[in-house]
């Protein structure tokens, strides 16, 4: 299904910084990324920011802003601020409602995209209980990597600043983690990004605690 043929929907763009949905909002929209990079965030009760995940375009239904939301309410539980300028078809949302469940692929899609970002939060509320950041870190390296040029690379996004705003942790406990995978020998930092060398290391470190090293 090509999300791009959906009727009533209007083309917009936000700067970036801008919030495209506000956390506690009531939605009246869906937003279809065609181009740019969307963060989702949270404001905690003590007002920290934590950063929930990144939506980009071209990733079927993971690229619409607002998604998971047409089930739970209409009511966001998070921000969606603009990484990058943001190109974005804006849909009605019973419109979107309407389309998806008129669709049985599309059904089967959200279900496997909601029980994907049940298991990132139970991932997270896991590591941050047992205080095995260092667990998560190598997951998100490996979740978030893909053969390129036949090496398996991380996506660029995914630098120091990123990591600690995902994990909730300083960049410089960042950097100490990294610094050890890598005199470790399972990765190595290249001009575009991080390279996994030892996926099987890396994936064992996912359930092993190194609070020690930081």
């Amino acid at each position: 299904m090509n999300l791009k043929d959906i009727s009533m929907k209007t083309y917009c763009e936000f700067k970036k910084g801008e919030h495209i949905i506000h956390q506690q909002e009531k939605i009246d929209y869906v937003y279809i990324i065609t181009s740019g990079i969307c963060y989702r965030t949270h404001i905690s009760e003590t007002g920290a920011e934590i950063l929930y995940g990144i939506k980009r375009a071209n990733t079927g239904l993971e690229s619409v802003i607002g998604i998971l939301v047409l089930f739970n309410g209409g009511i966001s539980t998070s921000n969606f601020v603009a990484h990058t300028k943001c190109c974005c078809y804006k849909v009605p949302y019973e419109t979107f409602y309407q389309y998806v469940i008129s669709q049985q692929d599309l059904c089967v899609e959200m279900l496997h995209l909601a029980m994907k970002e049940y298991r990132a939060v139970t991932e997270r509320f896991h590591a941050q209980s047992h205080k095995n950041n260092f667990g998560l870190l190598c997951k998100l390296l490996l979740d978030h990597s893909s053969i390129v040029d036949g090496k398996r690379s991380v996506e660029v996004d995914y630098n120091n600043k990123l990591l600690s705003e995902y994990l909730g942790i300083h960049q410089v406990t960042v950097s100490k983690m990294l610094k050890f995978l890598k005199e470790d020998g399972v990765i190595k930092k290249e001009t575009n990004g991080i390279v996994i060398l030892d996926e099987s290391k890396l994936s064992r470190y996912v359930n092993e605690d190194k609070t020690m090293y930081w």
